[in-house]
């Protein structure tokens, strides 16, 4: 899945990842990667749903509520937006991970604002 994706092959990636996530449905990270993929297509309500399966599942990582935040921007949802990258920040705070605030913050004011 991983490597379709890598080439920009994001159908079939897609396609793998829904056969893994047949298998295994509580991998947070299968539904992330579904979640981008569809992000990178334009399916942003798709991609919202797959990072809202993969947040079920692991609530409390950061990247996840951040890329949700994304297609939440792409579709004009700005509110929303916001509400999911303060969760995002809320949890890197918590870890203490300071470079993913520091990127977050950096990667917004460019893109977001």
């Amino acid at each position: 899945s991983i490597s379709l994706y890598d080439l920009g092959r994001y159908e079939e990636a897609i396609a793998s990842v829904d056969q893994s996530i047949r298998l295994n449905p509580d991998n947070h990270e299968v539904w992330f990667l579904r979640g981008i993929a569809l992000h990178d297509l334009g399916r942003y309500w798709e991609s919202i749903a797959s990072f809202d399966q993969a947040i079920q599942i692991k609530p409390d990582d950061h990247h996840l509520w951040s890329d949700r935040g994304n297609a939440l921007r792409a579709l004009g949802s700005y509110e929303d937006a916001i509400s999911s990258y303060q969760k995002s920040l809320e949890i890197t705070r918590q870890i203490g991970d300071r470079n993913a605030r520091s990127d977050f913050i950096i990667y917004t004011s460019e893109h977001f604002f």
